[in-house]
């Protein structure tokens, strides 16, 4: 007995989804999430502070040695060397000097002496590039350049000596006449207001490979005379190539209005990007990465000291700015790491919860798609029922059954409201109860004046055959013929209004308004006269009695819409054009014709019907004669049958409105 209870019981939709969502909701999603959310968290940030703090250090401390070491070279530059010595004696010692100081610190591109008249004596390494008045003198030899500027007679004069690693000289250039100044250069004017060591910004060197700075002293007890060194930044491009070897971050150093100071891959950017004057470091925006451009971006939005976060070609990044230092400039470090990389072992942790999850889920899905089948089927039969049945298609309705009570008592519902409808439709126009279901048609008492095209029609000694039938047999003779000259009506676009015992009443151009609705109903007489015509041969085959049907077609002005009391109502036309279409049927016993139309049909109906003009007469009702016309075919493609017959063809009476060319 319980077995057979449970059964069949009818279980509540609400309570059955309810139930499955919520459990599997609270047992799954909602522990997996929270647990994932936590350990995701902790791993990013963890690793992100790791990995940006381990290349900050990194650079800092690489920047913070040469600082120390270029102080120290500036002590000693400006205490030992003597600036008034003789310019032999003071290039061969800047030149030894030169020699020590790449072997401390690689990055010193060169070291220098400015004199107050503007003069210099510079000493640089020519092993990375040279100047265009060197280029290719001493071959690989050279190691060294010895650059003077002498303004001994008031102009700049250059001349290059270039020597050996054993300092030997392999060669000379100039002299050449030089647009150069050292009392122009910004490191000179600030040298000399301060006994402090100066610091360039970065800046692009003319004669060396990417950027650096310039570190200057002015020299006590000689005034207007500096020394300095140029240091090159191209190592910071080594600093942070090393960086990413252990650190799988982005890494870049510029300055603050976007321009390339260092990268891993420096010196193929600057390649790529070479700043025009008076530009002298490429700007990041330039040099087509669209990673690099989005971190600069990043940091203008955001500010140093924080972390931050952007995409790049829908790749999330987790990113800090902040000061490389102060030792050698005011330059900021830029990172950057992939989030699916930072986040590996999250990644990971949260791969184990998801497969956990996934077989879990599986079970649970079999689960829902066992009972989504039972749910989802009846009511896919009942929104596919009610989807015919608006779509007033009769018939094609499936039964449908279900244990749920609400699906269950839809299916009754879809299963009752069809033959309702359909047995509805069979004593209302089709169109009327189409514009009620579309909420289009109005179902008050009350009507409007509106010009349409009304049709009669009606059997010829249907009173004398209605004796000679049994009832059974009347009514199937009559079904039958109702069935073939309404289906034509229908099809034709025009509305039944009603049956008549065996006469038939429609019109064209209502409820819905028909551009060509004169046409529209001249087509459907014919083709329901030839309807006729073939049915009477099958009764003929058949050896019944035929069934020869007369018809009238008027157009004219009527009272069209719902009449009736308020508990019966009636979707109708009135009026004079209906009563003279009626007559108009009637008179074809009269002039012997099949479908009479009057004068304003013939000329409504357009091009491609054929009438036969049979005369005038004042119907009952009229109070002035009309012209009459015999509708005896219409050239219409594709439907051969419509063409003129015969006898009804004749030359000298007949009015053809168009024929085909």
């Amino acid at each position: 007995m319980p077995v057979s209870f449970l059964r069949n019981r009818v279980w509540p939709l609400q309570a059955v989804v309810a139930l499955v969502f919520t459990t599997l909701m609270v047992l799954f999603a909602g522990g997996l999430v929270l647990y994932n959310h936590a350990q995701l968290t902790r791993f990013a940030k963890r690793e992100a502070h790791a990995n940006f703090d381990a290349v900050t250090r990194m650079v800092r401390n690489d920047r913070l040695a040469n600082r120390r070491t270029s102080e120290l070279l500036l002590d000693f530059g400006t205490s030992i060397i003597d600036p008034d010595m003789p310019r032999e004696k003071l290039q061969e010692t800047l030149r030894g000097l030169m020699r020590d100081v790449e072997r401390a610190m690689p990055s010193t591109f060169g070291i220098f002496i400015a004199f107050p008249d503007g003069g210099r004596i510079g000493v640089q390494d020519v092993t990375r590039e040279r100047p265009k008045e060197i280029f290719g003198l001493g071959g690989s030899a050279a190691v060294l350049g010895v650059e003077v500027i002498d303004r001994s007679s008031g102009h700049s004069i250059e001349t290059w000596t270039l020597y050996d690693e054993q300092g030997r000289e392999v060669a000379r250039a100039g002299p050449f006449a030089v647009d150069d100044d050292a009392r122009t250069r910004g490191w000179y004017e600030r040298a000399i207001s301060t006994p402090a060591t100066i610091v360039s910004r970065p800046y692009a060197f003319a004669n060396a490979p990417g950027a650096g700075i310039t570190m200057a002293r002015a020299m006590p007890g000689h005034p207007g005379t500096v020394f300095g060194i140029d240091v090159t930044l191209a190592d910071l491009d080594r600093i942070l190539a090393e960086g990413r070897k252990h650190v799988a971050a982005e890494a870049l150093i510029f300055d603050r209005e976007g321009r390339l100071i260092a990268h891993p891959d420096g010196a193929e950017l600057r390649k790529r990007a070479r700043p025009m004057p008076p530009e002298i470091l490429p700007r990041i925006a330039d040099l087509g990465s669209p990673l690099l451009a989005a971190m600069v971006r990043s940091f203008l939005e955001s500010g140093e000291n924080r972390d931050t976060h952007f995409t790049v070609q829908g790749r999330p990044y987790i990113a800090r700015f902040e000061g490389a230092g102060t030792s050698m400039g005011d330059y900021l470090l830029g990172l950057a790491v992939p989030e699916d990389v930072l986040m590996g072992d999250a990644y990971r942790i949260r791969f184990v919860l998801l497969v956990s999850a996934a077989v879990a889920l599986l079970i649970a899905l079999a689960l829902i798609l066992l009972a989504a089948r039972r749910i989802v089927a009846p009511l896919k039969l009942a929104s596919q029922g009610l989807g015919h049945i608006m779509e007033l298609r009769f018939g094609q309705t499936r039964p449908i059954r279900s244990r749920i009570a609400e699906v269950s008592e839809l299916g009754r519902a879809v299963t009752t409201l069809e033959p309702l409808l359909q047995n509805f439709a069979r004593y209302v126009p089709f169109a009327v109860v189409r514009g009620m279901i579309d909420d289009t048609f109005p179902t008050d008492l009350g009507g409007r004046r509106q010009t349409i095209c009304v049709f009669f029609s009606d059997i010829e000694g249907f009173t004398g055959l209605a004796e000679t039938l049994d009832p059974d047999t009347l009514t199937h003779r009559t079904s039958r013929y109702f069935a073939g000259i309404g289906e034509e009506i229908v099809r034709s676009g025009g509305t039944i209004d009603k049956y008549i015992g065996d006469s038939i009443m429609a019109f064209w151009n209502a409820p819905e308004p028909q551009e060509d609705y004169v046409r529209l109903a001249c087509l459907g007489a014919l083709r329901a006269s030839r309807r006729i015509d073939r049915l009477n041969a099958e009764l003929r085959a058949e050896g019944a009695a035929e069934m020869p049907t007369r018809f009238g077609l008027h157009v004219g002005e009527a009272v069209v819409g719902n009449i009736g009391s308020a508990d019966r109502i009636n979707y109708t036309a009135l009026g004079h054009a209906v009563n003279l279409a009626s007559r108009l049927e009637g008179l074809n016993r009269e002039f012997g014709t099949t479908i009479l139309v009057s004068e304003a049909v013939v000329e409504a109906a357009g091009p491609g019907f054929v009438f036969r003009p049979v005369g005038s007469t004042v119907p009952r009702g009229a109070s002035r004669p009309i012209k009459l016309y015999e509708l005896v075919g219409a050239w219409i493609e594709g439907e051969p049958a419509l063409a003129p017959q015969g006898g009804r063809m004749q030359a000298e009476a007949r009015l053809v409105l168009q024929e085909p060319g």
